[in-house]
């Protein structure tokens, strides 16, 4: 998947026409000493591309690059970084406190992240490392420089919100992890796929930190029902799919037309180690086809065209009818048009993205869902001391549906023998495997997808 990623931001790259001095236009940006030149929004319109209207002033963006300049990380392989990751993984201890030293060095990071989570308009801009010719913005550019910083601000909240559960503070826990979620709100938007799907990855770090805690503490109905009216409104404030993959046919056009402009760049896209000789090898190729440069041309544009037609098709289907025609194969196919007669054309790494993409926001559609549902049977156990038998008995509590949307059904509940509850979704397969609980906390494991309370930190009754 990170390969996957690391493509559609190389189609990125070549997507930008030659707007060198547009670039420039907006002030260049410093991240971690390295500077970027952004895209001015008005020259992202020109491209096409859906941009909010965000005044600089207002946009939350800038701040974060201040918060990622400002954040300090322990070395990759430390026992510090190690520390902070088991903390993730199990909570404070006595032995954590080295990690004091690490907040305190986060200060003003942690300042800078709440102020940027807590401004409402965000967009992130398309930036370069290069404000000169279109090949060096190719070559040298650089269109996420900031997604690592998000997710790393995203841990340390977390790591924040695990020191103060351990002083006894639940309350101010909560705030640094719903502080998180609304962080990862704000890092999908930008205007490309890969932004949504680094959303969802910092949403993910920080409501898997809301859910131990609801589960682990002790907490009022009063707090538990505010924490479910804030995670309620910012999942419906969450980017969805459909606007990033509206961006993502823009990007794809543009890098089509941005290569026929420049056909050696074929092969350099082919075959990445070719940096010199792209024109005659890319001659050579066409004529083992017996094609001419302009039909491989006319080829490509057809390519590119057919594959977005079927592939809008596709996704537009609700997510069962979209596993059972598993329509990954169809697009896969798709990318590999003529395969053994012409070129296959540049497509292959998109149509396995967006079948992944879709996965990934419906697996982000049902951990929201999950975490409503869980909230609510939380509520529940307060008022009553136990879990109920049924979420029929949640009706009053929950604010959203408990669809599934690998089943469009409602999930799945068991309460166990030992007090705790089960939830599942049928998954993939669109098959009820039992809900077996896992052997470990991770509810992705099985063929079902699982959520068991006594895994993730909840007690079960004596």
């Amino acid at each position: 998947m990170k390969a996957i990623l690391m493509l559609i931001g190389a189609g990125l790259l070549l997507s930008s026409p030659a707007k060198g001095a547009e670039a420039a236009e907006t002030a260049p940006i410093v991240i971690r000493g390295k500077t970027y030149y952004p895209l001015s929004d008005e020259a992202m319109r020109t491209i096409g591309f859906d941009v909010p209207e965000v005044p600089l002033a207002e946009n939350a963006a800038y701040v974060y690059f201040e918060a990622i300049n400002a954040a300090w990380e322990p070395e990759r392989g430390s026992e510090l970084r190690d520390l902070r990751d088991n903390v993730l993984k199990y909570g404070w201890s006595e032995d954590a406190a080295a990690l004091n030293d690490y907040l305190d060095r986060n200060t003003k990071a942690l300042e800078l992240a709440k102020q940027a989570a807590s401004t409402p308009a965000c967009f992130f801009p398309i930036m370069f490392s290069s404000k000169t010719a279109p090949d060096d913005m190719l070559l040298g550019g650089a269109s996420m420089p900031y997604a690592k910083g998000m997710r790393e601000l995203a841990t340390l909240c977390v790591v924040q919100g695990k020191k103060l559960e351990f002083d006894g503070k639940p309350g101010g826990a909560l705030e640094s992890y719903l502080l998180v979620a609304r962080l990862g709100n704000h890092a999908a938007c930008g205007p490309f796929l890969i932004d949504g799907l680094v959303g969802i990855a910092c949403n993910t770090i920080g409501l898997k930190a809301i859910e131990s805690s609801i589960l682990q503490n002790e907490l009022d109905e009063e707090t538990l029902a505010d924490v479910q009216k804030q995670l309620h409104a910012l999942s419906a404030q969450r980017p969805q799919l459909r606007r990033a993959l509206t961006n993502e046919k823009i990007c794809t056009e543009h890098t089509i037309e941005y290569t026929l402009r420049n056909p050696s760049l074929y092969m350099e896209i082919r075959n990445p180690a070719i940096l010199a000789g792209g024109e005659e090898l890319w001659r050579s190729e066409l004529e083992k086809y017996d094609l001419s440069p302009d039909d491989w041309k006319d080829m490509m544009r057809a390519d590119v065209a057919v594959f977005w037609e079927v592939a809008d098709e596709y996704l537009r289907m609700p997510l069962p009818e979209f596993l059972k025609k598993k329509a990954g194969e169809k697009l896969s196919e798709l990318v590999n048009i003529g395969k053994g007669e012409r070129p296959p054309n540049m497509m292959s790494f998109l149509g396995l993205s967006l079948v992944s993409s879709r996965i990934m926001y419906a697996r982000a559609d049902l951990y929201w869902t999950i975490f409503d549902i869980e909230l609510a049977l939380a509520r529940c156990k307060v008022k009553h001391g136990r879990y109920p038998d049924t979420l029929d008995a949640l009706r009053v509590l929950m604010l959203g549906n408990r669809l599934d949307p690998f089943s469009e059904e409602p999930l799945r509940y068991r309460l166990e023998d030992d007090g705790s509850f089960t939830i599942w979704s049928i998954g993939e397969n669109l098959t009820d495997d039992g809900g077996n609980v896992p052997e470990q906390h991770s509810p992705w494991q099985g063929d079902d997808y699982v959520w068991n309370s006594r895994l993730l930190g909840g007690d079960a009754e004596e």
